[in-house]
């Protein structure tokens, strides 16, 4: 009986303990449940809670988008009132250049206006320019103005008693330039181009619009034109261009070129009857009375040859140098490069310059200063025993000095082919190389030609320049009236 009673109470306490661990376990689930509810509801409060930043957040966005639209409008009226008020200024000015304000015509003296590719500066148009002040120096009464092109850094300390405009702000101030100059000359170079002409606002810039322009209304106010020594472009396509080329050359006081090859070509364009009209007279650089002073007589073989370069430079584009470089280290001599610029708008020529010197390190290369007259250009010739140039008044000077030059024609341009025919015709010297084909073997085979003869121009070059001189100084005389000039 009695392990029966233990047993009942064994089972009576596994009973009791399974109740207790149920009982338990049921607390313990309610515990985790009611956790559970508290934790989903912090949550739940949370979440409502990041909304209502995220709300509140999108609110305050909302509100500086639309105070920076607000702030854009406002800044966009005030700008289109600027421009309003610019607009209106220009309006008022449309009308008037102020540097022509300065202008004061004055009757009792000789108003001399100078037009050409004046101020870039190009060194031969200002050699031209350079050589007409020279000329123009004896005559009485006289007011020199000298028309501009666009270039801040220009030096005009070298001039004397003369005055400076800029190019034409608008066409109408061709007619207030009109008025107010007795004599409008054009003092040489490529002038007859109509490339830009029907470009907007080209009349601001390119010399070649402004000689018509400016000639058509000067011949208007019964005003002199006197076209000195210029030249073509390659080919001259605009009709109506052609039309007013005919006008001014009839009505010029005096119209001149200075090749056979733009004489020839504008009479085929024109007709024989505006032929008649047009002289043919040498550059007027020839009549720098500088270059007949100091032209070479004898020329002396040295030790070390002196190669002076005068290029027409391009940026990224140096492999035409390059090759003439290239073609000097292969004569096997002693030899000084000089590199001369020749065109110092923004100082172009020298950056390229010394481009090319970084990749030459083998060879010694000099590079010159930029020549601001004609006695230093020439000084910056002489030091060499052959110039090779690409530029046409580095051509045209050398030969002129008597300096053995080897010329390459810069064909990609449509001026230089008949102005560089022109010297080789003049100079009585073959064709020149092409720039385009420009090829190492043909700069070799003409400095060994060089070297090897010594072809002497002497009487030539003399004979030019004489004739240049006289040409020049008829025109002047025949243009003033002067009779008696003094030798």
């Amino acid at each position: 009986m009695k392990i029966f009673e233990k047993i009942k109470r064994f089972i009576r306490r596994i009973f009791v303990d399974y109740g207790e661990i149920n009982r338990i376990f049921d607390n313990n689930v309610k515990a985790l449940e009611e956790k559970i509810s508290n934790h989903i509801a912090t949550t739940n409060e949370n979440e409502k809670r990041r909304e209502d930043i995220i709300e509140n957040i999108k609110e305050e966005q909302q509100q500086i988008t639309n105070s920076i639209e607000e702030e854009n409008r406002d800044l966009r009226n005030r700008i289109e009132l600027v421009n309003t008020e610019l607009k209106y200024l220009k309006e008022q000015f449309k009308y008037s250049n102020t540097e022509l304000l300065n202008i004061k015509y004055d009757k009792s003296v000789n108003n001399i206006l100078l037009v050409g590719f004046y101020g870039a500066p190009n060194l031969g148009d200002e050699l031209m320019l350079e050589t007409l002040l020279e000329y123009l120096e004896n005559i009485p009464n006289k007011k020199i103005t000298i028309l501009l092109a666009d270039n801040p850094a220009y030096s005009i300390d070298k001039y004397k008693d003369v005055r400076f405009i800029h190019y034409p702000k608008t066409l109408y101030d061709f007619n207030v330039i009109a008025e107010q100059f007795d004599y409008i000359i054009f003092g040489g170079g490529a002038i007859i181009d109509d490339s830009h002409y029907d470009k907007e606002n080209s009349y601001q810039y390119d010399i070649g619009t402004i000689f018509i322009k400016l000639s058509i209304r000067a011949i208007a106010f019964n005003k002199k034109v006197i076209c000195i020594a210029l030249s073509a472009s390659e080919e001259i396509l605009n009709t109506e261009y052609l039309e007013e080329l005919k006008y001014i050359i009839q009505n010029s006081h005096y119209f001149s070129v200075r090749d056979d090859f733009t004489k020839k070509y504008l009479i085929e364009k024109l007709g024989d009857e505006y032929g008649k009209k047009i002289i043919k007279i040498h550059d007027i650089v020839f009549a720098n009375k500088e270059i007949l002073n100091n032209i070479v007589q004898n020329r002396v073989q040295k030790d070390i040859l002196n190669i002076g370069i005068i290029a027409i430079t391009n940026e990224d584009k140096h492999e035409k140098i390059q090759t003439i470089i290239t073609a000097i280290k292969n004569l096997k001599k002693e030899t000084n490069i000089n590199l001369i610029p020749f065109y110092d708008y923004g100082h172009i020529d020298k950056k390229n310059y010394y481009k090319i010197c970084d990749n030459n390190k083998d060879i010694k290369i000099n590079i010159e200063k930029y020549p601001e007259n004609m006695i230093q250009t020439i000084d910056l010739c002489k030091k060499n025993d052959i110039i090779i140039g690409m530029r046409y008044h580095s051509i045209l000077i050398s030969n002129a000095l008597n300096i053995p030059c080897i010329s390459i024609c810069y064909d990609i341009h449509s001026h230089y082919p008949y102005k560089i025919k022109y010297l080789n015709k003049t100079f009585e010297k073959n064709d020149a190389l092409s720039y385009i084909n420009l090829d190492e073997k043909d700069i070799y085979r003409e400095l060994q030609n060089v070297l090897n003869n010594n072809n002497n121009n002497l009487e030539l070059s003399k004979q030019i320049l004489i004739e240049a001189e006289e040409q020049l100084n008829n025109i002047i005389d025949s243009t003033f009236n002067i009779n008696n000039r003094k030798t």
